[in-house]
């Protein structure tokens, strides 16, 4: 198991781990920011075939019996493939969107503050400028729970105590000057 993860990009460092170890290696597997630009889409192409993994959002915080807050994290996989001598992308994107939500199921993702990746689903997100830039794109996406605390306090203190710089140039920690 891993540290415990207090935020959502946790939870799609995680997934990028656990996807590296299982997939080959042929395949980039990188984090990323949120959803694609048509612009992002196209150059992926030279990095092509490709994982990326983000954070989309999350649901409401739920308290649970323990008295606990948990997390509900909306993640996805963009699988971006081009044509090859060994493959057709159309192929190759639904093979590897197939593989990702294999090693993602019912996975904690070596969180130790995580639950299992519940909600899975692939997409094949077919479109004509996806196609005409000879690229196919498939969508996998679940949604994992984190445990953030025991109350609403030490929640919110593991949730602002990421050190940020300021724009000034200075480091604040937690909000802190």
């Amino acid at each position: 198991m891993s540290a415990p993860v207090h935020d959502s990009f946790g939870c799609a460092s995680a997934a990028v781990a656990a996807l590296r170890e299982k997939l080959p290696g042929h395949i980039d597997v990188a984090t990323h920011g949120g959803t694609f630009s048509e612009a992002e889409i196209k150059s992926f192409a030279l990095k092509a075939p490709a994982v990326r993994v983000a954070a989309l959002g999350f649901d409401t915080p739920v308290l649970a019996n323990s008295g606990q807050i948990d997390l509900p994290v909306h993640m996805t996989a963009a699988v971006l493939t081009v044509d090859t001598a060994q493959s057709q992308r159309d192929q190759a994107a639904n093979a590897i969107a197939t593989a990702v939500a294999l090693v993602i199921a019912n996975n904690r993702l070596g969180l130790e503050n995580g639950w299992p990746c519940e909600d899975v689903k692939g997409m094949n997100e077919y479109s004509a400028t996806v196609q005409n830039i000879g690229l196919a794109l498939w969508q996998v996406t679940w949604t994992q729970r984190i445990r953030l605390g025991t109350d609403l306090f030490e929640a919110i203190g593991k949730l602002t105590a990421a050190t940020v710089t300021g724009p000034d140039g200075t480091q604040k920690l937690g909000g802190q000057a």
